[in-house]
């Protein structure tokens, strides 16, 4: 309703009815859109906070299904280390298995041929032992068969020489029971180098034919040996013209 006030006609001029109802129109339909514009907006940004909490909603869900699948590929992969943890586990136990078994039949070779290498070693030393003895027997033995062939070589050379020594005596008169001990010292070539009577017979004539006869039958037999030579470099023997 428009109330107009006819106080002073002169002065208020009368507005138009029209163009109040179109002034009005114009700003109810301005506030209507305004208050459109708001709805809208609210709307939108309810839609926005709902688009956004259904995003988050989604991002959520999303990274709960990866979550869960990377827990599940944890898992998995937890098992699979377990599982190769396990193998590794029994492969190690078989593989100590063997590598002791290994190990003690190794000890048992080596105990072995250490038992043998004892054993050995035992019947080298026992070996070593009768070698030593039978060489030292074998050294005595030779030593006794070369000091008997050396005795014997040097009785036949001292009787070769009593005999060449009794060929160059002559035999006189009242000769026939006398004896005496005679000392000869020779030279390598044979050769007397000195005769000494050291048991006389008693006849001083018969000790001196005696001496000659030595003089008479040089050179006498000597070893060719040196060895045998320094053995009896000097001799003596009874001078018995009837022996």
């Amino acid at each position: 309703m428009i109330t107009i006030s006819a106080s002073d006609p002169d002065l208020v001029e009368p507005v138009p009815i029209q163009a109040e109802i179109v002034t009005a129109v114009a700003i109810d339909k301005v506030a209507l859109e305004r208050e459109m514009d708001g709805i809208r907006s609210a709307e939108a940004q309810k839609e926005k906070v709902l688009q956004q909490k259904l995003d988050l909603a989604v991002r959520k869900r999303n990274e709960a299904i990866q979550k869960r699948k990377d827990e599940e590929k944890r898992l998995q992969e937890i098992k699979k280390r377990k599982k190769e943890l396990e193998l590794a586990t029994k492969k190690a136990v078989s593989d100590k298995a063997k590598a002791d078994e290994r190990a003690a039949i190794a000890e048992k070779k080596a105990q072995r041929e250490k038992n043998l290498a004892i054993q050995a070693e035992r019947a080298r030393k026992e070996a070593e032992k009768k070698k030593i003895e039978v060489d030292a027997a074998s050294k005595i033995a030779q030593a006794e068969a070369q000091r008997v062939a050396d005795e014997n070589e040097l009785d036949s050379i001292r009787r070769a020489i009593k005999i060449r020594v009794m060929r160059s005596f002559n035999i006189l008169p009242n000769f026939e029971r006398l004896s005496c001990i005679l000392a000869i010292r020779l030279l390598p070539d044979g050769n007397v180098a000195s005769v000494a009577v050291i048991q006389s017979s008693g006849n001083e004539i018969f000790d001196r034919h005696a001496k000659n006869a030595v003089q008479k039958a040089a050179p006498l037999p000597v070893p060719e040996s040196k060895r045998l030579f320094r053995k009896m470099r000097s001799i003596s023997f009874v001078f018995d013209p009837m022996l």
